[in-house]
């Protein structure tokens, strides 16, 4: 049993294709991986409209520039996760977003020292092109 959590990104940031949200969600259900994916998307009303479809599907906001106060930003959209830029991201982000059960699930990490602080720093998460080099990291330090 793997622990990993698929992402699955809505592409819907240029084109916004009609009714895709519902159909991602289905495909998900009839699955049963519910509970094994985050849907995320850099169009955040993407996210609205997965949470209205089903309100017990996680969800993300990546984003790839700043946003004021994004932990209440992403709370507004009925988010579970922010999804940052690891340029955009500080100690003072994941407390915060924590404190608010927001979880914090960074990208792109390929550096094994990233990799390192981010653990230290208690990340929810974080998208590698290396999961074997960060399950190493994990598991051994």
């Amino acid at each position: 049993e793997s622990n990993i959590i698929l992402n699955i990104e809505l592409k819907t940031d240029e084109i916004h294709y009609d009714d895709i949200e519902r159909d991602v969600i289905d495909l998900v259900n009839k699955y049963n991986l519910k509970n094994r994916i985050i849907l995320s998307s850099f169009n955040h009303e993407s996210i609205r409209i997965c949470r209205e479809i089903d309100s017990k599907i996680k969800t993300g906001l990546l984003y790839s520039k700043p946003i004021e106060d994004v932990v209440n930003y992403a709370k507004s959209f009925g988010a579970n996760a922010i999804h940052p830029d690891i340029r955009l991201v500080s100690e003072g982000l994941i407390r915060e977003a924590k404190k608010n059960n927001i979880e914090v699930n960074i990208y792109t990490v390929n550096s094994p020292i990233l990799m390192r602080r981010l653990i230290a720093a208690e990340v929810s998460g974080v998208f590698t092109v290396y999961p074997d080099l960060l399950s190493e990291i994990i598991n051994n330090g």
